[in-house]
This record gives C-alpha cells, structure tokens and sequence, in this order.
C-alpha cells in the first residue's frame, strides 16, 4: 500500500519542476476525472481519500497521502525538463519510480500507467 501511495504522489508531483511559479501546496481533486474519494485504479479497491503535495522553490517536495488504507507521506526532489514538462524522483522511502507531468497555472496534471491525476494550487 505505501508503494501505491508513493507512485500517486509521485506521479503528482511530476509536474511540479523547481521552476518559477511551481512552488506551493497542491491537493489531489480527481482521479480519471472523478472527484475524491476516488478508486486509485479503475479495478483497485483502494481509494484515495487526500492527497496534499508542497512543493519547494529548491526543487524537492514533500507529500500526505490517506487511503481507506492507510496514511504516509514522504519527499524526494524535481526537475524542470528542457521542454517545460517536469521529472519527479522519489526519496528512498518512497518507494516509487520517476514520472514526468505539466503545470499549468494552478492545475497540476500527472500521468502514469493510464491514471491520470489533477490536482489544485
């Protein structure tokens, strides 16, 4: 379940790149489009009850997730990519693997492996 967690925060975080603007607290608002709490997969009997990212001007971010599961958290750091997109590297903890996703202004969107995840500034 903390793997599950880590890859949606860090498939979050993806778009959130150490770049002018980016920094903030983001909340998780959709899953596929469906409000929360939301099933994290269409399949999954987990859902995603909260989800809050703060992201750092000095490129790393920290993240509080719940589940019906359970709660975690974590951190790990980002890049902005050459192309304006974002690479997100998860801490050791977190157990997740590195994503890519976009900002856009107050919208935050990340996929990965066919979630796609929204969240607010």
């Amino acid at each position: 379940m903390r793997r599950t967690l880590a890859l949606i925060a860090v498939t979050a975080l993806i778009g959130c790149g150490g770049g002018a603007g980016i920094d903030g607290e983001y909340t998780l608002v959709s899953i596929y489009g469906h409000a929360l709490p939301a099933p994290y997969v269409s399949v999954d009997t987990t859902w995603v009850e909260s989800l809050v990212l703060v992201i750092g001007s000095d490129g790393s971010f920290s993240y509080a997730a719940v589940t019906d599961e359970e709660s975690t958290d974590g951190s790990g750091t980002f890049t902005v990519n050459d192309d304006g997109s974002l690479h997100f590297v998860p801490g050791p903890e977190s157990d997740g693997e590195p994503f890519d996703g976009t900002v856009d202004g107050n919208e935050l969107t990340a996929e990965s492996q066919d979630r796609i995840f929204v969240f607010e500034r």
